[in-house]
């Protein structure tokens, strides 16, 4: 005769209790179907991703056909290493399954740079395989290296790629982008491009041989379907916006700011514009406090305009004048709907 002990302070039932919680929870989870344990690895770090999908034979072929590749050097011991998972991961993939987004981290500090050419060999495997399969979403950045920008920012090789013309959001941060000409137009090939940013972005020209002072450089910035715009770049004197449906910009310089041509942006409502000031001394140089007056004038249709107290400073530093300074606060509070002021421009 079978009986069951109602007691909770029994070991063996609660043992039991505990393993059928166990099995539960097991057969729950690995009853989960592919499309969702794919959505769940495309947030992870490609490498981790693998890793996990080792863990059982139900998912060991689960990472072949997740939409998202998220690489960073810092997850590999070497170069070789990094090199023999990107050609991997790239023939083992399920080749009808879709890739919607690639994002490549670059430390090229940690290895001393030595890196660089292995890297160059599997980004352009890398982007080669995303152009054919029409990637949406591009994230690279890259800590002040040249690691993989040849074959990701040369202006001959993404605006030519069929593929990459339903690209919707791309970002490049910290990173060296080459460019034939003083006039720079790379993101005309991108005719879907919603999302754009330029984080400390700084520009090569190929027909500079680097001595003396270097051309000087126009970006323009075109897209009729732009609607974010985060710009912060080095060496570039002008910068030349044909955006009509834009509705977000930023602009964050470092040690440089400038000069936007004219533009108009009907539609524009968010405006953040930030500046660091330390390291300027000169008074005698308008140009920065010109530069900025300018912007801001053709960014009058915005809504809403945020400053950081460094952009005050620096325009303080730069006219030399508490009564230009006050003036230029009263423009601002008279043409926008709302002006704020932050101490930090990282908190946006």
């Amino acid at each position: 005769m079978i009986t069951s002990c109602s007691s909770s302070h029994c070991p063996t039932c609660t043992s039991t209790k505990k393993a059928l919680i166990i099995n539960d929870d097991d057969d729950r989870f690995s009853e989960l179907p592919d499309h969702l344990l794919r959505s769940i690895l495309s947030l992870l770090d490609s490498k981790l991703a693998v890793q996990t999908c080792a863990l059982s034979p139900r998912w060991r072929s689960v990472w072949k056909g997740v939409p998202a590749l998220n690489l960073d050097t810092k997850s590999f011991n070497d170069s070789d290493e990094f090199d023999q998972f990107v050609s991997g991961i790239i023939s083992r993939r399920h080749d009808s399954a879709p890739i919607h987004e690639i994002s490549i981290e670059n430390d090229t500090n940690k290895y001393g740079g030595r890196i660089e050419y292995d890297i160059n060999e599997s980004c352009g495997e890398l982007f080669a395989y995303a152009a054919s399969h029409g990637i949406r979403r591009l994230r690279a950045v890259e800590d002040f290296g040249d690691g993989f920008s040849h074959y990701v920012y040369d202006q001959g090789f993404l605006p030519l790629a069929p593929g990459f013309r339903i690209l919707t959001t791309l970002h490049l941060q910290c990173t060296k982008l080459f460019c034939p000409a003083p006039l720079v137009e790379p993101f005309s090939g991108f005719p879907n491009l919603r999302d754009l940013t330029l984080k400390n972005c700084y520009w090569a020209i190929d027909e500079w041989d680097g001595d003396g002072e270097g051309p000087d450089i126009c970006l323009r910035i075109c897209g009729n379907q732009l609607l974010n715009l985060w710009i912060e770049v080095s060496d570039v004197c002008k910068v030349e916006i044909f955006a009509p449906n834009l509705e977000s910009f930023v602009s964050y310089e470092t040690y440089w700011s400038p000069d936007f041509g004219e533009f108009d942006l009907p539609f524009l409502d968010r405006v953040y514009v930030g500046f660091r000031a330390y390291g300027f001394t000169d008074g005698r140089d308008y140009r920065f406090a010109t530069h900025l007056v300018n912007l801001l004038r053709r960014l009058h249709h915005a809504r809403t305009l945020v400053l950081n107290s460094d952009t005050i400073e620096v325009y303080f530093v730069f006219t030399i004048s508490m009564q230009f300074t006050f003036r230029f606060i009263c423009y601002l509070r008279n043409n926008f709907n709302n002006f704020i002021i932050k101490l930090s421009m990282f908190s946006i």
